[in-house]
């Protein structure tokens, strides 16, 4: 295969094109991808989780608590005609 040494190449290739050459890839390097194109996204549920978990330090709930809410939400539901 002919080696091409250049200082700047650009390639116009379409998303499918990408997507066919990170096929070709090894799997630890189809990984390396998708942590790089992981680290471009805002992740909502990421923030949601850090939020709840902020919530939950700064106001623990039991198990017996979440058990209570719970059945008190059923109970609430049932009595109304909603399941």
């Amino acid at each position: 295969m002919a080696k091409v040494i250049a200082s700047e190449v650009e390639i116009e290739l379409s998303v499918g094109q990408v997507v066919d050459i990170v096929r070709q890839l090894k799997p630890e390097d189809q990984q390396e991808v998708r942590r790089a194109l992981d680290a471009t996204q805002d992740h909502p549920l990421d923030a949601l989780l850090e939020t709840v978990w902020a919530r939950v330090e700064r106001e623990p709930i039991t198990e017996e608590e979440v058990c209570a809410e719970v059945e008190r939400i059923r109970t609430s539901r049932h009595d109304s005609g909603r399941d």
